[in-house]
């Protein structure tokens, strides 16, 4: 079964942000597979890595920065927003890579 989680918050320190991040991932069934984490750009993006691997170990992570902050199912949450997509996906198959697509893009995509 496939389990997803949307969580945002927003404020200007990044740590506080990630707090409340963290309580609403409490209230998650799930153990994240794969995590979605996009963030207005003048949050500290080295904290928010260590966040995430110390409360997401064997995730794996896709994440950038937006000028506009992150939006979920509820609103657009601003430029000071942070917010993350958890799926919970134990038969699934996430990564994040990139390559040259070529003139083979299923070659690249499946490591052939």
């Amino acid at each position: 079964m496939v389990a997803i989680s949307s969580l945002a918050s927003a404020g200007a320190d990044t740590r506080s942000v990630l707090d409340a991040l963290a309580d609403q991932a409490d209230d998650a069934a799930d153990v994240p597979d794969f995590v979605y984490v996009f963030y207005g750009c003048d949050h500290n993006d080295h904290i928010i890595h260590t966040f995430l691997t110390d409360r997401f170990p064997g995730a794996a992570f896709l994440g950038g920065t937006s000028c506009a902050g992150a939006m979920n199912e509820r609103r657009l949450w601003g430029p000071d927003s942070i917010g993350m997509l958890l799926i919970g996906d134990p038969a699934g198959d996430y990564g994040v890579a990139a390559a040259r697509i070529g003139d083979d893009p299923a070659a690249i995509a499946f490591g052939r």
